[in-house]
């Protein structure tokens, strides 16, 4: 192999490992969060009937926020959360808890181990996975559902417009996080790697000429 050759080989190696490294350990896993999930008999959200929630919670050691963590109200079931790498699920419990709206947000997501931001969140069930379909108990209705985020939260909503909906007992809803990668700062071996392709490049051209 041309010295040329080799060190364009070394360029692109090097940028394949400053672009994609880091991409492929992107994760949750590890990630200290916050989870607040609150349930209303108001439509739209107001003054909850239960509240339950942790803070500082490490994604990965088993459901983030389970059903026994409800902390207050006078109203039984709802979600519990479970966090994953790129998404997270929401489990129904308590099937005869009618609500008119529900909250859950999660907090201090350190996206792409602290070098990235969250860019979206979609919603891949489907609601009759997560809530009793009208007529299945008290449910009148499936919630509409609505979703928000910033760089580092997420926060899930579901209104039924003045009816009730249900919660599914044992159902489950899967939410896809997508996220945007910064701009990582190279470390000084990294570097001289890169300076020393460039070198080469440019050695290797002037001796052309």
């Amino acid at each position: 192999m041309t010295i040329r050759k080799l060190a364009i080989s070394s360029v692109i190696s090097l940028g394949a490992t400053l672009g994609f490294a880091s991409f492929a350990s992107a994760s949750l896993i590890g990630d200290s969060i916050d989870i607040t999930a609150s349930h209303s008999l108001n439509s739209p959200f107001s003054d909850p009937c239960a509240v339950y929630g942790t803070t500082g919670v490490t994604v990965g050691a088993g459901v983030e926020l389970p059903q026994a963590d409800l902390v207050s109200g006078s109203c039984g079931g709802g979600s519990s959360v479970d966090v994953f790498d790129s998404y997270f699920d929401l489990i129904g419990f308590g099937s005869f808890a009618d609500y008119r709206s529900s909250e859950i947000l999660l907090e201090d997501l350190d996206w792409f181990g602290g070098s990235g931001i969250i860019t979206g969140v979609s919603f891949t069930s489907s609601l009759v996975d997560l809530f009793n379909a009208p007529g299945e108990g008290n449910a009148q209705v499936l919630p509409t559902l609505s979703l928000s985020w910033t760089a580092n939260s997420i926060q899930v909503g579901f209104d039924a417009g003045g009816s009730v909906f249900e919660w599914r007992e044992g159902g489950r809803g899967t939410f896809e996080i997508t996220g945007s990668q910064t701009a990582d700062v190279p470390v000084p071996a990294t570097l001289a790697l890169l300076g020393l392709g460039l070198v080469g490049l440019g050695w290797s051209r002037r001796k052309k000429v």
